[in-house]
């Protein structure tokens, strides 16, 4: 009888409604506001204004986001149509769409089963309300309706929606190899094109329509430019082990430096070029690549604890790890296979993806102060960098319990 009350749908009605109001409280809480919402009057909010003035994105200048996504920052726009036409009420109808979205998620997670929804309710309550200032929930919409249209066998439509979603970010084209590696074995060659072909079409979809609307094709390769030249983020694994290293070689911590939208490692205490930060993530994910070309088997099916591995092995190998980026693997979670025999690695992975997303909260937005202009100006408050470091630690930790919880006892692509 108590089991049976959290499959009922006025029980997941209730707990929906308590954290979602509880996380719209904290997201006005200026504690939580004050860093998050830069994003929205600085980035976001000024595109759709830029858009409406002259109805293209062309000649919006330095920008680092995708056509997707700028298509994506005209929707809570229409809060304007209710409210003052001011960053406030964009914020209102950027945080009303999450909440559709997530709506639309849980809608998702309880077909696969009922205890899935609450497993993602968790995961949200102790990430903190960073996903209302962001686009990053949307993306793993897209990505996840891609994954169960493969899984329902509908592959030229899964390919079709990815690509759509690489127009939006560029990590879900990590998940094309695999689509690939998954049809020629199930088929062959001839089908990996096809997919490879309608992947592309659905990504010049919208990169297509952008282009229509004035942008020049040098516009989208300076977004990919851009990125390329900003420094060894602070917040990233790599940025931690910078600046351990420093301090193991000079008696003394990496500084910080603010370049190119975001807070790296100054120049200085990285020991390497830049472009080994850009590309060295190629190799470890070639490495798993292969190793899953050797798992699964003929016939084998998708399976999303794959893809979380794939996405959470760029996660760590990346330059830039902001707080946003582990929702790429966050909404994946609930859609993992319950296997019984495993049900410890199950909740132990659980729980320490709710401990990687409190610590992340609690370094950014709430002590961002701190990790920023103390620790990586003058050396102080070594704690906050300790915490982030036990963070990026984790991240480790969690890939090799969810490998382990993926192929225990041969359950690969082919259960």
């Amino acid at each position: 009888m108590f089991l049976n009350s959290f499959k009922s749908v006025w029980f997941l009605l209730a707990i929906t409604t308590l954290v979602l109001f509880f996380l719209v409280t904290l997201a006005y809480n200026q504690s939580w506001r004050y860093h998050l919402d830069v994003d929205v009057w600085g980035f976001y909010y000024p595109r759709l204004v830029h858009f409406l003035d002259n109805l293209s994105f062309a000649g919006i200048g330095e920008n680092e986001y995708f056509p997707g996504a700028m298509f994506f920052f005209l929707i809570p726009g229409l809060a304007l149509l209710f409210g003052p036409n001011n960053a406030q009420t964009y914020l209102a109808g950027l945080i009303t769409v999450n909440i559709l979205t997530i709506i639309i998620l849980l809608y998702l997670y309880r077909r696969h089963n009922h205890f899935s929804p609450l497993i993602f309710l968790a995961i949200l309550l102790f990430s903190g309300p960073i996903f209302f200032f962001r686009h990053d929930l949307f993306v793993s919409l897209v990505v996840i309706l891609s994954l169960l249209l493969w899984k329902l066998h509908k592959r030229n439509f899964a390919a079709l929606i990815l690509g759509i979603s690489v127009s939006i970010k560029i990590y879900p084209l990590l998940i094309l190899p695999y689509f690939l590696i998954l049809s020629l074995k199930n088929y062959n060659l001839r089908k990996s094109v096809e997919i490879f072909v309608i992947f592309i079409s659905g990504a010049f979809l919208v990169f297509g329509l952008y282009s229509l609307l004035g942008s020049s094709p040098n516009e989208i390769l300076d977004t990919i430019h851009l990125n390329s030249l900003k420094p060894v983020h602070i917040e990233s694994l790599w940025g931690s082990f910078l600046t351990i290293f420093s301090k193991m070689i000079n008696g003394q911590w990496a500084l910080g430096k603010g370049e190119h939208g975001i807070f790296g490692i100054d120049s200085r205490y990285i020991f390497l070029p830049l472009t080994f930060y850009n590309y060295f993530w190629i190799i470890p994910l070639g490495i798993f690549y292969l190793s899953l070309y050797k798992k699964v088997s003929k016939n084998g099916e998708l399976m999303i604890e794959a893809v979380f591995l794939i996405l959470l092995l760029f996660i760590i190998f990346s330059k830039i790890l902001t707080g946003q980026y582990i929702f790429w693997i966050l909404a994946l979670f609930p859609l993992f296979k319950y296997h019984q025999k495993l049900e410890t690695l199950y909740v132990i992975s659980f729980l320490i993806i709710l401990f990687i997303v409190f610590l992340t909260q609690y370094i950014y937005p709430l002590h961002y102060n701190e990790l920023l202009g103390i620790f990586y100006t003058s050396g102080g408050q070594v704690k906050y960098f300790y915490i982030l470091l036990l963070r990026n630690l984790l991240l480790l930790v969690l890939f090799v319990l969810v490998a382990k919880y993926a192929f225990e006892d041969k359950i690969s692509g082919n259960t």
